[in-house]
Order: structure tokens, then C-alpha cells, then sequence
């Protein structure tokens, strides 16, 4: 499953091995046979900075049913560069809620909070990354992620992070084996932060 597979990759475990010690968000696209593995790294002091798109992050990562979860992350897409097939499918700058057509697991802990996105579950996210995969080095995109915001003390939403995709070479993903992780690219030494205010 997802959560296996970022193990298996020790993603988490490098960013803590090399000293890491914030709560992390880690965002796994499953698209068999990748994996997409975004990780941000969540403002210790969230709590404490009464902002209404800190409070929902709080709730989100803390004690937020994966139901509301589902129903409240929200995904912004951005093609800044890609044939037309692609910016038909995915849009241009159109919010979209993740979970209301893709199946997606939370695994928690104290100190990690796993967003595992089924994409090989839905038919169209399938069709899409297809799409996409096709195109491959033709493609650069951006996706931000925030929480919808419902009521008036929840609003203004905010961007909570974002990653960005730049002509990927599929071709050179490596494999990881699941029982030691080996194989895996160093990628980066530290997470990404989400925004502090």
C-alpha cells in the first residue's frame, strides 16, 4: 500500500536520520507502478498563530476525521508548460476537491501525517496521468494544496504548500526494493516548510 511503499523508500527516515524533528505532511500520489512523494514539514508553533488557514491546517494534520479530510483538501493545478491534451484534462487553475473522486488513506502518527492518493482507484486520474506520462519532458506543472475553507472564521483560505513538476524524466526513476529501500535517488536532505503565517 502507499504507506508501505514510503517506508520502503525511507523518505521520512532519511529527513529524521539527518535531523528533522517538525511534525511532516508527506503527500504520496500512488500511480502504479510510481510513487510520488511530496513532504513539507508542518510550523511547530501552527497553534499559536490564530490565523484561520493555520487553525484548519492544526485541525487537518491533528484530530480531523478522514471524512472532512477528504472533503476539505483541495488541489489547484497550474500548467505552465504542455500540449493541449493536457491542459484539457487538467485544467487551468481549477480547484478541485482531491478526495471527492479518488480514494485516498491517512496514516498518522505523533510525528507524521501520510496522504495517500489512490490514483490507480479512479478511472479519470488514471486517463489523466496517462495523459501526462505520455507527454512526460513536455510537461511542467505546478500543484498547490490548501483546506476549504466553509465558514466565515475559516476564510481566507491560504495556500498550505505547493510542489512543482518540470519536464520529468520517468526513465531514470529507479526502482526502490521494499526491503531495504535500496535503489532510491538521495533527493533532497531537507523538507520543504508550509507557509508560517
Amino acid at each position: 500500500d502507499g504507506e508501505a511503499a514510503c517506508r520502503a523508500a525511507k523518505t521520512v527516515q532519511r529527513l529524521r536520520r539527518d535531523g528533522e524533528t517538525r511534525k511532516l505532511l508527506v503527500l504520496n500520489f500512488r500511480i502504479v507502478p510510481l510513487h510520488l512523494a511530496c513532504v513539507w514539514a508542518v510550523p511547530p508553533d501552527l497553534e499559536k498563530q490564530g490565523t484561520p488557514a493555520a487553525k484548519l491546517l492544526a485541525s487537518f494534520v491533528g484530530g480531523m476525521s478522514d471524512g472532512e479530510r477528504n472533503s476539505r483538501l483541495k488541489i489547484i493545478p497550474r500548467i505552465l508548460q504542455g500540449p493541449w491534451p493536457v491542459r484539457k484534462l487538467v485544467g487551468e487553475n481549477s480547484p478541485a476537491i482531491l478526495g471527492k473522486g479518488i480514494p485516498i488513506s491517512y496514516f498518522s502518527s505523533a510525528n507524521e501525517l501520510e496522504i495517500s492518493v489512490s490514483i490507480a482507484a479512479s478511472s479519470a486520474a488514471q486517463r489523466i496521468s496517462r495523459v501526462m506520462m505520455r507527454a512526460g519532458t513536455a510537461i511542467d506543472i505546478e500543484l498547490a494544496l490548501l483546506i476549504e475553507g466553509r465558514a466565515e472564521e475559516e476564510l481566507p483560505e491560504q495556500i498550505m504548500g505547493g510542489f512543482r513538476v518540470a519536464r520529468a524524466q520517468l526513465n531514470s526513476v529507479r526502482t526502490v526494493d521494499p526491503a531495504n529501500g535500496e535503489g532510491i535517488s538521495p533527493g533532497p536532505s531537507r523538507p520543504a516548510g508550509l507557509p508560517s503565517t
